[in-house]
């Protein structure tokens, strides 16, 4: 019985060549980085970008899910805040840098 066995093991890889089965040995070592990589880095960049489009404020944001009611209105409310285009027509200047880092808060 146990040659059966081995003789069916030897039969599936013999049929592929020694670069497929470094290729396949190599797949399967990266893949848990894959998907730690994948849950650390991904997924949160992912969400962040789904919640931008949608109108939510943090006190309900378990309510969030990824079928939502997607809009402009966020970068909308923000590209016209009279705040956000003080510096001469710019968003970000060296002279905001200056006034933040002189206010402490840094």
């Amino acid at each position: 019985m146990a040659t059966d066995q081995a003789e069916r093991t030897t039969k599936r890889w013999s049929g592929r060549t020694l670069k497929q089965q470094e290729a396949r040995t190599g797949r399967l070592l990266l893949s848990p980085t894959v998907l730690i990589v994948l849950a650390v880095v991904i997924l949160p960049i992912a969400w962040a970008v789904l919640l931008s489009f949608q109108r939510i404020r943090l006190l309900n944001i378990r309510g969030a899910g990824v079928v939502g009611n997607y809009t402009l209105d966020n970068f909308r409310r923000v590209l016209t805040a009279s705040g956000f285009w003080d510096n001469s027509g710019r968003p970000w200047s060296t002279r905001s840098a200056g006034r933040w880092a002189r206010s402490g808060s840094a």
